[in-house]
């Protein structure tokens, strides 16, 4: 029986001992899919309340206070709360259609501090004012 020198016997105990920790990590870092029913228009709804609304440029500017949506789940509205432009207080202001993106956890706009500050307010509940 012909011996294998030690330097080859070495760099394949090597090798597979890093292809082994690879496939493992890899297998580690792999998501686990699962089939789920797709998320209900509430709680869609339910998700967004409460999250953080933030600018382009990361400033903070207020908080989702209302999210209505169509019949077939797209958001038809989402209502902020944000501060006066004054400072003074609150107010709720309707998201223009087309100028925000939502992701998990946070509504980002397509809009400046000061655009947010322009949004006429409206109440919480009824027609923008």
């Amino acid at each position: 029986m012909r011996q294998r020198p030690a330097l080859w016997t070495l760099l394949s105990t090597t090798f597979g001992v890093v292809v082994g920790a690879i496939v493992a990590f890899g297998a580690m870092q792999a998501p686990l899919v699962r089939a789920q029913a797709p998320p209900s228009d509430h709680s869609i709804a339910a998700e967004l309340i409460g999250a953080v609304v933030i600018t382009g440029d990361g400033t903070q500017v207020g908080t989702v206070s209302a999210v209505s949506t169509h019949a077939d789940g797209e958001i038809s509205e989402i209502r902020i709360t944000t501060s006066s432009p004054l400072g003074l207080g609150h107010r709720v202001v309707v998201l223009p259609p087309g100028d925000y993106v939502v992701l998990r956890g946070a509504v980002v706009l397509d809009l400046s501090p000061e655009e947010v500050d322009a949004l006429p307010s409206t109440s919480s509940d009824g027609p923008r004012t």
